[in-house]
């Protein structure tokens, strides 16, 4: 229910001015350049909703509708839709702290009465000020009074107003001996040119370092990154390949920049790389971050750490991305089963119990 005098609205397409909105709080993920992105490769129906009070728009949300897929046809028929918003809701720019938790408690509770099967929805506490009202205990107050589940995350945020020597100064050593190997070895860096070098350089790296997925998933991975560069007229989006002098690709690490934050993205890192120790990605997070310096970026986001690593993988992610010399910040995330997905889930799981016991 919103508080009062505040009012939701909705729409398929994006009201005049969204993406300058979303831009203006670093969300690529919530503009309507990523909505049709997903729209084409995923087929996702984007909804847009924001808060209003008094005529005036506090706060919007992004939301990315899917069908689910549940085994069992029954399962499937009453599983419906999942929503989903990555990076949001967003409050605009100027609007109290008091207002933006009013329009995101109107918004979430919106977006509760739609009868979605799954909703998921992310909240980045990196760009909450510490001492104002817009605290983890009152964003989580909100969704817990919903019935959200609170998911545990973490990030590093590499502040990049200082000088190059300070920025590599400031890094853990083990930064400055893997640049200096990576130049006795010649491993040099280069700036992806278009989707066709995209295709052959870069994807192929990538996609393999992935879990392992289908040739279907590969596809639908792909298209979405062709979608991206069709409509990627302001360029926020840029990929680097790490190479042997040969040509050899070591690995690979992209990057997207949507107001004065850049937050990395598709890394990866090759068996050739491996065998002949080159700390790829350390030459291309350096390089990376100097663009983005050099972008007018004054953030780089290193797109999350699990704060309670569960095996040696996870915990060699959040060593390689401390060593940077980042802001270490806990991130707000919610989750909630809505009634017709518990009852899809429910239905899929017995349809798996009774083949399993006609199998045996």
């Amino acid at each position: 229910m919103s508080p009062t005098n505040i009012k939701v609205f909705e729409s398929r397409k994006a009201p005049g001015g969204w993406d300058e909105w979303a831009e203006a709080a670093s969300r690529i993920c919530q503009t309507n350049f990523y909505a049709e992105v997903m729209q084409e490769a995923q087929r996702s129906k984007p909804r847009f909703l924001w808060a209003s009070k008094d005529k005036r728009i506090l706060a919007g949300c992004l939301l990315l509708e899917n069908s689910v897929t549940k085994k069992g046809a029954v399962a499937n028929a009453v599983a419906g839709k999942s929503l989903s918003c990555i990076s949001g809701p967003f409050a605009l720019p100027e609007v109290s702290a008091d207002d933006t938790l009013k329009a995101f408690q109107s918004l979430v509770g919106h977006v509760d009465a739609m009868g979605a099967g799954k909703f998921k929805i992310s909240w980045g506490k990196a760009w909450i000020e510490e001492d104002s009202a817009l605290s983890e205990d009152a964003i989580s107050c909100i969704f817990k009074g919903l019935g959200y589940k609170k998911v545990e995350w973490a990030n590093y945020i590499l502040n990049l107003t200082p000088s190059e020597e300070k920025l590599l100064q400031k890094a853990e050593r083990s930064v400055r001996k893997a640049l200096n190997k990576c130049a006795r070895e010649s491993v040099r860096t280069r700036l992806v040119e278009d989707f066709d070098d995209f295709k052959k350089s870069y994807f192929p790296a990538y996609i393999s370092a992935q879990d392992p997925q289908d040739d279907s998933a590969a596809q639908g991975t792909l298209e979405t990154f062709r979608a991206m560069f069709d409509k990627d007229d302001k360029k926020r989006y840029r990929y680097l390949v790490a190479e042997a002098h040969d040509g050899a690709v070591f690995g690979t690490l992209g990057m997207h920049v949507c107001g004065s934050i850049a937050t990395e993205i598709a890394s990866s890192i090759t068996p050739a790389a491996k065998a002949a120790s080159i700390p790829a990605q350390d030459i291309l997070h350096w390089n990376l971050i100097m663009m983005a310096k050099s972008l007018a970026c004054t953030s780089f986001d290193f797109a999350g750490v699990s704060p309670a690593p569960k095996n040696a993988k996870e915990e060699g992610i959040r060593k390689f991305k401390a060593k940077w010399g980042g802001r270490y910040l806990r991130m707000l995330s919610f989750e909630k089963l809505l009634t017709r997905g518990k009852i899809a889930t429910g239905i899929s799981r017995l349809v798996k119990s009774m083949k399993k016991s006609a199998d045996t």
